[in-house]
């Protein structure tokens, strides 16, 4: 299961300035998402848990959440 972390509002309001961001739809849509980078960006065993965590974001119902 991942750790839902909601997102600051000047960090959602600093992304939604930054030139061109807004032609991206989740951005558009306030569906912004923190994921550890240290989890995502290095070929190590936590990037499962990364992949986890992405997962559950886009898949919160899923029985595989568990």
């Amino acid at each position: 299961m991942h750790k839902k972390i909601s997102v600051p509002l000047f960090f959602l309001e600093a992304i939604r300035l930054e030139p061109g961001f807004m032609a991206i739809k989740a951005v558009r849509e306030g569906k912004i998402y923190l994921i550890d980078e240290a989890l995502v960006s290095r070929p190590t065993l936590r990037l499962l848990e990364g992949i986890r965590q992405i997962f559950g974001i886009l898949y919160p119902s899923s029985e595989l959440n568990m």
